[in-house]
């Protein structure tokens, strides 16, 4: 009887299964990418030196000329360039298809105006000051040149080229102080020239007087718009039971003080004041009180 032997029976291969990253893959992939972006960074650094190199050996730096006396300055009387080149009459038509004959004559006409009434439009701002209090006006920020009207004579007015600027940092008081030591009048002017005055700030309460009698004929002082003393006087006057609303506010300097600021300018640097432009003066304490002093001058 003959048998037929079976075939081997094969163990099957067992097959591993991966289950996630290992930590050494991870570490290592880690360092290669930072490796990588450490590369690219001094690439980028290399990069731009290089560049800034050859723009600092390539460049060529432009020469800057200053032109003084050419006009611009504030402190000097030439206002030569302040003036804009006005293009003819020619090269706007030029530049345009507009016949322009009766804009030649309009602006012949308003030239014509402007010639004949240069004087009027000089002094329009001095128009506007308060005159209804009369006396001179000197308008400034405590940080500029005044502007105004007051003074005779031949050179700068006194109410064009004087300010006055007190001392920086001080309280609401100790600035009251100062313009009752000085003698210093605050006042509030109505559209209909009601002036109502206001002294012995550093007391409570100040005196206030509404009416008087005499004309007015001191030098008076007005901050410009937005200036800090400018709302320093505005709160002490409201302090005073004095409406502010819609009015001018104004410091009246009595005739002492104004001849004694005269004759600090005149001694600062012995010039005669029909040959200086501004005058700034400071106010810094004293033996008795305070004083003030000419902190610049600025000559024609």
């Amino acid at each position: 009887m003959s048998s037929v032997a079976s075939p081997r029976t094969r163990r099957p291969t067992p097959v591993v299964a991966i289950s996630g990253v290992s930590r050494y893959d991870r570490v290592a992939g880690l360092i290669v990418s930072f490796v990588i972006m450490l590369g690219l960074a001094v690439g980028i650094l290399l990069f731009i030196w290089l560049a800034g190199r050859y723009a600092a050996e390539g460049g060529h730096s432009v020469p800057v000329t200053f032109h003084p006396g050419d006009g611009g300055d504030s402190a000097s009387p030439d206002n030569a360039g302040l003036q804009l080149d006005a293009p003819s009459m020619q090269e706007i038509e030029r530049e345009t298809d507009l016949p322009l004959p009766g804009l030649r004559d309009s602006l012949s006409m308003v030239e014509q105006l402007v010639t004949n009434h240069a004087v009027e439009l000089t002094n329009l701002d001095r128009s506007l000051a308060p005159t209804a209090a009369g006396g001179g006006a000197s308008l400034g920020s405590g940080e500029s040149a005044a502007f105004g009207s007051g003074g005779t004579g031949v050179g700068v007015a006194r109410g064009d080229r004087w300010e006055i600027q007190f001392s920086p940092g001080i309280t609401l008081e100790e600035y009251a102080r100062q313009l009752d030591h000085f003698q210093i009048e605050l006042a509030a002017v109505g559209p209909t020239g009601q002036v109502e005055y206001v002294r012995n700030l550093s007391k409570r309460p100040p005196t206030v007087e509404r009416e008087r009698p005499q004309p007015e004929a001191r030098l008076f002082m007005s901050w410009r718009e937005g200036s800090p003393r400018r709302e320093a006087d505005r709160k002490l006057l409201e302090l005073a039971g004095v409406s502010t609303t819609s009015k001018q506010l104004v410091q009246f300097l009595s005739p002492e003080l104004e001849q004694k600021l005269a004759a600090l300018e005149q001694s600062f640097a012995g010039r005669d004041p029909r040959t200086v432009r501004s005058t700034r003066f400071g106010v810094r304490p004293a033996n008795v009180g305070f004083e003030f002093f000419v902190t610049e001058q600025v000559p024609l």
